[in-house]
Order: structure tokens, then C-alpha cells, then sequence
């Protein structure tokens, strides 16, 4: 039972198992030896392959982050893969990952924020895009947590699209967010974009004395001044 590397007829290497028997005459003694080899070339790659998938998912279950494997069907996405640290991010880590696997992920979403994942993956179909979008769950605590996906299309199967995606953590980067937006809300300090070329000019933060102002001006300054009954002197400096 020995497991030998040999080349075949053509030169190429393969794997065989070997078993040798001597040969007796009718006194006892050996006086020859004969074998049998049998082709395990495909079973050693099968093991090989078993090996290196063991390693892949020892891989990705222990990296800082959610990684899954979903698929799309109808209006909803289901999980087919998912490591730990996808209950981590969701909070959940204390439940099973059988609970997600078959599972709606879409059912998981808090209400308000499913559409917006939803346009996301389809805005990406079929395309060789990266995918980016925030939700909220609700965790094992009963609070809101925030989540980001990045998520790219993988390929198509019988019909059903499959979709890899990567999770992080939002917390505490919105409450960041939050704390910097209630600063600039209490000064008179006002953000905005402006698009010379398009004549477009998009408020980013509205704060508290500046609250009434429209979000947008399509044609700016003129719909700007037009708002604000500048004197003639004021709108022409």
C-alpha cells in the first residue's frame, strides 16, 4: 500500500498505489515478487483540492470583516455563504449562521433602507462594478446598528445571479458624522458644491438659521438672488 509518483506513457507525471507480494516455491522460498498499481491520480487531486478548500474557508472565516455569497431571486437576496464575521457586524454574533443560510437577507434590513440596497444591486448587474451602499439592522441589543456592503456581480447560474459582498461596521463612523453635523448646525458656517459648468449649486448641510434654504439651485446665482430680494448693488457685488 504504497503511494508512488511515476510519469505515465506520455511523460506526464501522475500518482499510483502500489501492492507488492513476494512468490514462494513449494519449499517456502522467495524466489520472485509481483505487484499491482492502480491510478489515484484524480483522488490525490481531489484531496489536494479538498486541502487547499479547507484552508480557503479556514481563511475567510477568521478574516476582520463580513464576507457572504448571495443570489437574487424575484425581489429578494438570499445567502449561500457567510462567515462569522458576518454576525459580527450585524450583530448577531451570539446566533447561528444556519439561521442566515437560505435565509432572506432582505428580511434582515430595516424597512426604510431595503429599496436603497436593492437599487444598488441592480444598478451593478451584470457589470463588472463594485457595488457600495448603507443599511441598519436591528441587532441582538434591539438598537440600530449601521452596516456598509460592498458588493460586485460574480456570475450568472441557470438563470440566478450571484453576487459576492463584504461587510464593515458604520457605527461609529456615522455617530462621527452626526456629532460634526449637530456642530455645524449651532454656527453659521455653510457647506455647499458648486457646479460652474452647469450652473448648479447643492447645499451639503443645512444648519439651523439656514434650514429654509432649498437643497438645490439649478441656475445659480440668478435663482439664488431671485430668492433672497438682494438689492440690485448687493446682487451685482
Amino acid at each position: 500500500d504504497i503511494l508512488e509518483r511515476r510519469p505515465d506513457v506520455d511523460g506526464e507525471q501522475c500518482w499510483v498505489r502500489t501492492h507488492k507480494r513476494p512468490l514462494h516455491d513449494s519449499n517456502g522460498n522467495i524466489v520472485g515478487l509481483y505487484g499491482v498499481s492502480r491510478d489515484v491520480s484524480r483522488e490525490i487531486l481531489l484531496e489536494e483540492k479538498l486541502r487547499n478548500a479547507e484552508d480557503f474557508f479556514r481563511l475567510v472565516g477568521r478574516i476582520p470583516c463580513g464576507v457572504a455569497i448571495m443570489h437574487k431571486d424575484q425581489r429578494s437576496f438570499y445567502i449561500d455563504y457567510a462567515n462569522d464575521g458576518f454576525l459580527e457586524v450585524h450583530h448577531n454574533a451570539g446566533r447561528s449562521l444556519d439561521q442566515y443560510i437560505g435565509a432572506s437577507i432582505t428580511e434582515y434590513i430595516y424597512q426604510p433602507d431595503r429599496q436603497a440596497v436593492i437599487d444598488e444591486y441592480d444598478r451593478i448587474r451584470g457589470r463588472d462594478k463594485v457595488g457600495n451602499v448603507d443599511y441598519r439592522v436591528t441587532g441582538e441589543d434591539g438598537m440600530l446598528h449601521w452596516v456598509n456592503i460592498h458588493l460586485r456581480f460574480a456570475y450568472d447560474l441557470d438563470g440566478i445571479e450571484y453576487y459576492y459582498a463584504a461587510y464593515n461596521g458604520l457605527d461609529r463612523e456615522k455617530e462621527a458624522e452626526e456629532k460634526l453635523e449637530e456642530s455645524i448646525m449651532n454656527t453659521d458656517l455653510q457647506f455647499f458644491t458648486y457646479y460652474p459648468g452647469r450652473s448648479r449649486c447643492e447645499n451639503l448641510i443645512l444648519n439651523g438659521r439656514f434650514s429654509q434654504l432649498p437643497v438645490v439651485w439649478e441656475n445659480f446665482p440668478d435663482d439664488f438672488l431671485e430668492y433672497t430680494h438682494m438689492p440690485d448693488e448687493a446682487a451685482q457685488a
